[in-house]
This record gives C-alpha cells, structure tokens and sequence, in this order.
C-alpha cells in the first residue's frame, strides 16, 4: 500500500506533464516511498517502546500492526497524485 502514493506521482506527472523530467520524477517517488516505508517503521518501534509505559503488551508485531494500521488512510490518499492539481504538497 505505500507504494499507491508514489505510483500515482509516476502516472500523474507522465500524463499532465512533459516526459524529459522523468528522472526528477522517479527520484521524487522513490524518495516519497523510503520515507514513508521508514516512517512507518520508526513508528512501529516508538508504539512499542511506549506500550511498557501505558502497561500495554511489548509485543513488536503488534506494535508494526498499529503503526501499519495508521498509515493506510495517507496512502490510499496518494491516489490524489494521479492529478497534480489535487495532489498535497
């Protein structure tokens, strides 16, 4: 699911825009995806490191759960990327 985001950007860019900024653009979504796929972990390990203190199970699956969990509403809202006119900046 994260890379619905940068694929959006991909198709979005090549459709609306002219194709000599496709390495600009391929970077851009690469980017967009490592930090998102980062986030996401560094996410998962502070739930999980922060469950000790509310006397929640220490468990790093459950915590990647949540953290994966939260996450899917912005990445299903990279489709807005398919027209740069609606994307987020």
């Amino acid at each position: 699911m994260a890379a619905i985001g940068p694929a959006c950007l991909l198709i979005g860019r090549m459709a609306f825009h002219d194709l000599d900024n496709l390495f600009p653009t391929l970077v851009d979504a690469l980017v967009m995806w490592v930090v998102s796929v980062a986030g996401v972990l560094a996410l998962g390990l502070m739930i999980e490191v922060l469950a000790r203190s509310f006397d929640g199970v220490d468990s790093r699956v459950a915590a990647m759960k949540v953290a994966v969990y939260s996450a899917t509403a912005p990445w299903v809202l990279g489709v807005l990327f398919l027209i740069p006119a609606w994307a987020f900046r």
